[in-house]
């Protein structure tokens, strides 16, 4: 494209350059030039700047038909993108719940070797029966994705990259547990008041 367009004002520029010169020398000289000669002289310039004139309007339709090239170019190269992407979802759904299932197991098994760790380094008694993992429930671990999830929430399965659902994401299931963990909270906080009520309705008895 910047060749073309230098192109076209390499060939203006040519053009009002002849022209300026022309007319410079038939300044100079037209007391010395017959009629016919300058009839001729412009007809040649006349001559020269249509020609330069088509060469402009070629170059000018090259120029357009390289820039529509370039746009159909990029049309294409985006729908061969999307074609990539729902070509890749499938792979890429296996992967992440590999991948998941991997990072969460591994996540409570470090924890509990830091329990283990932990509890073997503070703890007096060398006779201890069982670790103290194994009186301590799984760690809750949850791999979300909240890519994902804005994407299928938006625009379905074919917006997303490697999930086909919100379930999948993990996002419903981290908001069920925090859920739970609030309410589970809420009735302890209310059952400790309530004792309290009664502990302070009793005294005043």
């Amino acid at each position: 494209l910047v060749k073309k367009r230098s192109a076209i004002r390499r060939l203006k520029n040519e053009c009002e350059s002849h022209l300026v010169k022309k007319r410079a020398i038939l300044s100079l000289t037209r007391q010395e030039i017959s009629v016919e000669d300058c009839t001729q002289e412009i007809e040649k310039l006349e001559k020269t700047k249509t020609r330069f004139k088509e060469e402009i309007v070629k170059k000018k339709k090259e120029l357009g038909k390289i820039l529509n090239d370039d746009k159909c170019l990029a049309t294409r190269e985006n729908q061969m993108r999307s074609e990539l992407v729902k070509c890749m979802q499938p792979l890429n759904n296996i992967c992440g719940i590999a991948r998941n299932n991997y990072a969460q197991s591994h996540i409570k098994l470090d924890f509990k070797a830091g329990i283990d760790d932990l509890s073997s380094s503070i703890s007096t008694s060398k006779s201890s029966s069982s670790p103290l993992s194994s009186l301590i429930p799984d760690l809750p671990v949850f791999t979300v994705s909240s890519v994902d999830f804005r994407r299928v929430t938006k625009n379905g399965s074919e917006g997303a990259t490697t999930w086909c659902n919100t379930d999948q994401t993990g996002i419903p299931l981290l908001k069920q547990h925090v859920r739970a963990a609030l309410e589970k909270n809420r009735v302890h906080f209310e059952s400790v008041r309530a004792r309290e009520i009664l502990l302070l309705l009793n005294s005043i008895k």
